[in-house]
């Protein structure tokens, strides 16, 4: 969308709501290599001995070029996700359309990953992430926590270690599972 276009919806939305504006689902894209500054040193030793390039979904869900990944308007011409910076998105998202609160949501497909230990790690290294490249960055970003899904008990440790922080409003939990959720293994007290 040129500026003039995005300038005319922006006059035509306050002529038909003069409300604050909160976009509920702005998609946040990481990658292994935006994560690898909040992971530990173990852990880089530990991705670049087995080659691993980050978990399946995100290449799945976000596929390069595909049109359903993001506007052609908003891809970068250096090849960067649409996005992957603030500056993009107040750019395309919070500026243009007169945004008052965004809330970011990151699915990186750290459901598919299986070993518990890595899972851990990147949850908290794409929380972290989250933190220290969108919530730091502009007021009005807020976001969802992302947490492990395969591991109950992980799931209730990060949103212990993360919750707190005024930047998160909700928790991000994949509609798919390797468990179904009313299974007992989700009411360990029970």
């Amino acid at each position: 969308m040129a500026t003039s276009d995005a300038s005319s919806a922006v006059v035509a939305q306050h002529s038909l709501w003069e409300g604050p504006v909160i976009d509920v689902d702005v998609h946040a894209v990481t990658t292994r290599d935006l994560l690898l500054p909040y992971l530990d040193e173990f852990w880089h030793q530990f991705i670049r001995d087995r080659g691993w390039v980050g978990p399946p979904g995100a290449i799945v869900t976000y596929p390069s070029r595909a049109p359903s990944t993001a506007r052609p308007e908003w891809r970068p011409e250096d090849g960067r996700p649409a996005g992957s910076d603030v500056g993009l998105l107040k750019g395309h998202v919070l500026d243009p359309w007169s945004v008052d609160a965004a809330i970011v949501n990151c699915y990186y497909g750290i459901d598919s990953i299986r070993h518990p230990d890595l899972a851990r790690a990147i949850t908290r290294a794409t929380n972290d992430w989250l933190i220290g490249e969108r919530l730091d960055r502009d007021p009005r970003l807020r976001a969802s926590i992302v947490v492990p899904a395969r591991y109950p008990d992980m799931i209730v440790e990060e949103i212990e270690r993360v919750g707190a922080h005024p930047g998160f409003v909700q928790v991000l939990v994949p509609v798919r599972c390797g468990r179904l959720y009313g299974q007992r293994v989700w009411h360990p007290r029970i």
